[in-house]
Order: C-alpha cells, then sequence, then structure tokens
C-alpha cells in the first residue's frame, strides 16, 4: 500500500482512494500523482491491488498476455483488497469521506463502491476498462468520467455518448 499525507500532517478525516492502472503501486507516475494529490491537502492511500505482481511497463511493452494476467486478479479479489483499504480508512484512520479515483483498470472499481452501502462518497474515473452496464447501473453516488468518444475498452462508456 503507498499512502501519502497532506503536507505537515498523518491524519485526514477526508481521503482518496487511489485504485490504480496495472502498473499498481511500483509505477512511479502512479507515486508521483498521488504525492501531487496529497499536496492539495489529501490523505492519498493506493492499494497494492495485485500483491506484487503489477505489471512493468517493459513487461507490457514486450506483448505480455492480458488475459492471462488479468485471470490471475479476479473481480472479487479486487473488491476484496478495496474493501479492506476502505475498512482501513475509515477504521484505523478515522477517515469521514472517501474520494474514489480509478484510473483504466481501476476505473472498473470505483463504480462498484459508489452503491448506496459501497462505502465511496463521490468517484472520477479516467478511461475505465471492463466497466459493465450493470456496474454503471448501480451508482447511487456522483461520479465523474473521463473518456473519449473512441474509447474502444469500455463499450458501456462509449454508450453514454
Amino acid at each position: 500500500m503507498y499512502i501519502s499525507y497532506p503536507p505537515g500532517r498523518n491524519t485526514s478525516d477526508k481521503a482518496l482512494l487511489f485504485v490504480s492502472d496495472i502498473f499498481g503501486v511500483p509505477l512511479l507516475q502512479n507515486k508521483l500523482l498521488a504525492d501531487s494529490l496529497a499536496a492539495n491537502d489529501y490523505l492519498v492511500v493506493m492499494p497494492d491491488l495485485f500483491e506484487g505482481d503489477a505489471i512493468s511497463v517493459e513487461e507490457q511493452e514486450a506483448g505480455l498476455n492480458l488475459t492471462e494476467w488479468r485471470a490471475l486478479h479476479p473481480t472479487p479479489k479486487i473488491d476484496s483488497i478495496i474493501n479492506a483499504t476502505i475498512g482501513y480508512l475509515r477504521g484505523e484512520l478515522e477517515v469521514e469521506r472517501i474520494g474514489g479515483l480509478g484510473f483504466c483498470f481501476g476505473g472498473k472499481y470505483v463504480p462498484r463502491f459508489l452503491t448506496a452501502s459501497g462505502g465511496i462518497d463521490i468517484g472520477f474515473i479516467a478511461h475505465p476498462s471492463s466497466l459493465t452496464e450493470q456496474e454503471i447501473g448501480g451508482i447511487a453516488k456522483g461520479i465523474s468520467i473521463a473518456a473519449g468518444s473512441e474509447f474502444h475498452t469500455s463499450p458501456v462508456v462509449n454508450m453514454m455518448y
């Protein structure tokens, strides 16, 4: 788990749950984005969704079989990690409000936790992949979605245009 605190503090009543892309916690750019958000007065928590098995840029460029890799990280397992992280934020860190940020792979999961009882209070997703109609239909709280009109990894998002 990567945690970035607001300047000069190690607690906050508001947090951002950073649900990463396939590159996860190891990718420097993900950490830099988390740090940038924290610099704007947010506690930012990025869980290790892949338990040490995030994809490196080199692996992706070499032609890694994403279908096989995704099978190692099924939705129920990712949901469990996010649930545990929300529990940690609300319990141990005493966070009152959680915003969810999901990027590509992570963009599927933020809506899953924006249901009436999902644990995230508001969300933002960018170019979400594998998002289903059911997941979009279950959203009960505020969300912002960034995706281009030619975005092909999430046909459901294209239907919204």
